[in-house]
Formats: C-alpha cells, structure tokens, sequence
C-alpha cells in the first residue's frame, strides 16, 4: 500500500511541475536552437506546419537549385584486394559424406497374431448370464437366506489397553486446549 502511495505522491508533484511549467509562459523555456538555415526550430505543430510550407514554397520558386538525379555520382568502392592464407576462413560444405553408422539388419521372429474376439464374446455371455441371475424375481428361499446373513452379529472385540489409551489422548487434549506453557501459572 505503501508503494501505491508513493506513486500517487509522485504522478501529483509530476503534474504540478508540467502545469508550472506550462502556465509559466511559453517564452520563458529554454531558447530554441536555430536550424541550419539559421531560423529557429519550431515548438508547436503549427509552427512546424508553417516551416515546412514556406520550405516548399522556397522549392517551388527556385526549381533550379535543386539537383537532378544526373547530378549524383555513384560511390566507387574499392576493389577487393587479395586475401593472406590467414585470413581465409575455414569454410566446409555440410553436404559432405559423413560417418554414418548403418545398423544391419536383425533377424526378428514373426509375429503371433493374437486374437481375443473369442474371449471377448465368452466375457460378454458370462456376464449376461450373471445379470441375468441377479434380475430374477426372488423365491422365499432367497427371502430366508438374506434375512439370515443380515442378522448375523459380528462378534464385539474388545480393546485391551482403552484406558491407557483414553489416558494419552485425554493428556494430548489438555496440552492443545490449554494455554501455552509460558502463560500458565508455576503451581
């Protein structure tokens, strides 16, 4: 938040410096440098929009001076001079034959075609059947049996240590609803 702060801080006193200096006069900046034709450069668009239409009209009422593109001579370069054996460089072409390893060829078995259709079809018959099993109407048999297996009680075990047990948790307890070691009282 701090860092925000000092932003804001900054962009005010930014702002108040460029109103400053624009509600301070527009004379009083810095001089402008004159161009190489002598005037000074312009401060605004419109002042540079003036320029460069006196420019051309300076262009248009003295056709003369301007130069033809006859008048260029062409830049000579020099000739390329002969190179020393040490300056040459080191060029290889990457098209060359390299050392490629070839494997032979591996004498590799046949493969077995494995076809499981046949399986999938015997999976897909047994679970039919077995579905089919599970979907049919109950007899009072199948009322019997279920009744019996649902009132079949597990045998209760007992645990042997409980109160050792109860006592460790019992103490853990304390030591985390507590409070803190350095705030309870020296008894």
């Amino acid at each position: 938040m701090a860092a925000i702060d000092s932003y804001v801080i900054l962009l005010i006193v930014y702002l108040g410096l460029a109103l400053l200096k624009k509600v301070g006069g527009k004379g009083q900046g810095a001089p402008s440098r004159p161009t190489p034709q002598g005037r000074p450069q312009p401060t605004t668009m419109d002042e540079l929009l003036r320029e460069m239409q006196g420019q051309l009209e300076e262009e248009e009422a003295n056709p003369a001076e301007r130069m033809s593109v006859d008048d260029y001579e062409p830049i000579r370069l020099p000739a390329p001079q002969e190179k020393d054996a040490w300056d040459v460089e080191e060029r290889e072409s990457l098209e060359v034959d390299a050392n490629v390893f070839i494997r032979p060829e591996t004498q590799r078995a046949e493969r077995v075609l494995i076809d499981r259709d046949d399986d999938a079809l015997a999976v897909a018959e047994r679970r039919v059947e077995v579905a089919q099993a599970r979907n049919r109407a109950w007899n009072p048999e199948d009322h019997r049996q279920f009744d019996a297996r649902i009132r079949k009680v597990a045998a209760v075990r007992v645990a042997h240590s409980t109160r050792a047990a109860a006592l460790r948790q019992a103490i853990i307890w304390r030591e985390v609803l507590d409070k803190p070691i350095a705030l309870r009282d020296g008894s």
